[in-house]
């Protein structure tokens, strides 16, 4: 990523573009199987049987995940909806890896009888005691059902079991009385804002494999039968994003980059390649390299998937001699992450662009002063009714958008302009009210 977040000369304004209602998500199903295209080919070369999930919780978008699963991916699921939301994508059989947030009995049944799901992962006291409950009153999961494994955590989780009999041996003690076992362990970890470099992985991956060969052998002494698989989850960033302290957005905004984040990054092959690397460096070591595992990922397959396109309605100039202030038809409550992210967008105008820059805030149509989507941009020439291309939305924006003021927009396909999931409307959040 380099230090400018845009070109400050606006494009020709497509026809296609100015035709589109705004806000609008635009899917870009290119972007998203060559990003998981090169994910799983780097995976491949390093590892003999690598397993990739995409966590459904970062872009839970149908469309996206049916594409998903027709090539090869499978996913993870963390709720009653994701789950809901695989199914309908027609994902394959045995494609599912379960980590439930919540110990609810219901999720957890639908869990244990869904054809779907592979493993559950449980990560607290009160999830085992339920599954434990559920697999005594229903036996035929014992031999039908998915296996069943353990979070961990090293330390720096908040979730999960921590590597010690005194924590583990009681969960483990409950599920052998209702006849499972626990065949697979999981730890989820961060990378620390994109690790980019085989060392960096490897330090990584080594940190984190104690906790788990800790957990592994008081199991196994416990079930007298092996720990079969590995899970991990999290930590790779796309490279074309670049997370920041959300106190210091404002100073990135207006160009005031740190070097590590202005040099240009490697491409994602490079940084899965990296990661595949690490991790396969790190299991040689530990002498787990026949054991079969799986990684788990969000932000870098998905992150390109979606661009976001804005209306600009006015261009205030009135309130500082030497800056313009534009109000568009986006919002902190749609582009929250927004704060978290540099990404880049793009100026489309109809409009013939001036021969000097204007320094710029722009704004969206929530009534707060909080609600700022870029500070200190320099564009040419703005105008009412520009258009604005926000890239790389795909992780985590459909996710923690809200109707904060306003319904959430719809989404359609770039390549067809096919709407795949309808707008919301001030009369169908009524509808769910009753007076």
């Amino acid at each position: 990523m380099s230090a400018s977040l845009h070109n400050p000369h606006p494009q020709k304004l497509p026809k296609k573009l100015g035709k589109l209602p705004t806000p609008v998500h635009l899917y870009f199903q290119e972007h998203l199987e060559a990003d998981a295209h090169a994910i799983r080919g780097a995976f491949k070369q390093k590892l003999s049987r690598p397993n990739l999930h995409f966590s459904v919780k970062t872009c839970p978008l149908p469309r996206l995940l049916r594409d998903l699963s027709r090539v090869g991916w499978g996913f993870e699921v963390v709720s009653e909806a994701d789950l809901t939301m695989v199914e309908r994508a027609k994902a394959n059989k045995k494609s599912v890896m379960a980590s439930p947030l919540y110990p609810d009995e219901r999720l957890l049944l639908r869990l244990l009888k869904s054809p779907l799901v592979r493993t559950i992962h449980l990560e607290s006291p009160a999830a085992v005691l339920i599954v434990a409950d559920l697999l005594r009153r229903h036996k035929a999961l014992l031999a039908r059902g998915p296996q069943i494994g353990l979070r961990i955590h090293s330390g720096s989780g908040h979730f999960g079991f921590a590597p010690n009999a005194g924590t583990l041996e009681p969960p483990i003690r409950s599920l052998l009385a209702a006849g499972a076992r626990v065949r697979s362990l999981q730890i989820h970890t961060s990378s620390e804002g994109g690790a980019i470099t085989t060392e960096r992985f490897r330090g990584w991956f080594s940190h984190h494999l104690p906790s788990l060969l800790e957990a592994k052998k008081i199991a196994e002494r416990l079930q007298d039968s092996p720990v079969e698989h590995l899970d991990f989850g999290g930590g790779i960033e796309h490279p074309a994003t670049w997370r920041v302290p959300v106190d210091r957005i404002g100073e990135y905004h207006s160009g005031k980059i740190p070097p590590a984040a202005q040099a240009p990054r490697p491409p994602l092959e490079e940084i899965a390649s990296a990661a595949a690397e690490g991790l396969h460096e790190s299991l040689l070591r530990a002498g787990l390299e026949n054991l079969p595992v799986s990684f788990e990922l969000g932000r870098a397959v998905c992150s390109r998937s979606l661009s976001t396109l804005l209306s600009v309605g006015s261009v205030k100039g009135d309130l500082y001699p030497d800056a313009s202030i534009l109000l568009t038809d986006g919002n902190t409550s749609l582009l929250g992450p927004l704060h978290r992210v540099l990404l880049p967008f793009e100026h489309f105008s109809a409009h013939q662009p001036s021969a000097t820059t204007q320094r710029c805030f722009i704004y969206g149509n929530l009534p707060h002063a909080s609600d700022w989507l870029y500070q200190n941009v320099e564009l040419h020439g703005p105008h009412a009714g520009d258009k604005l291309l926000i890239r790389h939305t795909g992780a985590y924006f459909l996710s923690q958008e809200a109707q904060f003021g306003h319904p959430r927009p719809e989404v359609r396909c770039a390549a067809s302009g096919r709407v795949i999931r309808k707008a919301e409307t001030v009369r169908s959040l009524l509808q769910r009210d009753r007076i």
